[in-house]
């Protein structure tokens, strides 16, 4: 799990650069998300599958429920990860940088 805050900013080709400390956790792959406040949140592939079985078993038979899970889920963004030079970055989804 990640944890912190860190101010990045978004490059001309739309690249996120990933904090070094988190680079051997992310792998090649990880789901970039919608937060709250105007932040991304990045996600592993293992844990954005436990946050998705978790939401799986909220009460699924209210609506305010069912529309959480349903903005949860979709605003997650399956993306490829790379080095480029000496960082690591990450090509963002136009709607996440709309955020």
């Amino acid at each position: 799990m990640f944890t912190g805050t860190y101010e990045n900013s978004i490059d001309s080709k739309n690249r996120l650069i990933i904090p070094a400390k988190y680079r051997n956790q992310l792998g090649g792959e990880c789901v970039l998300s919608r937060g709250y406040d105007r932040c991304i949140y990045i996600y592993t592939m293992e844990d954005w599958g436990l946050l998705v079985e978790k939401l799986k078993e909220l009460r699924q038979s209210d609506p305010a429920i069912r529309e959480f899970i349903k903005k949860a889920i979709l605003a997650g963004e399956r993306v490829q990860a790379r080095f480029t030079g000496a960082s690591y970055s990450t090509c963002k989804p136009q709607e996440l940088c709309e955020n």
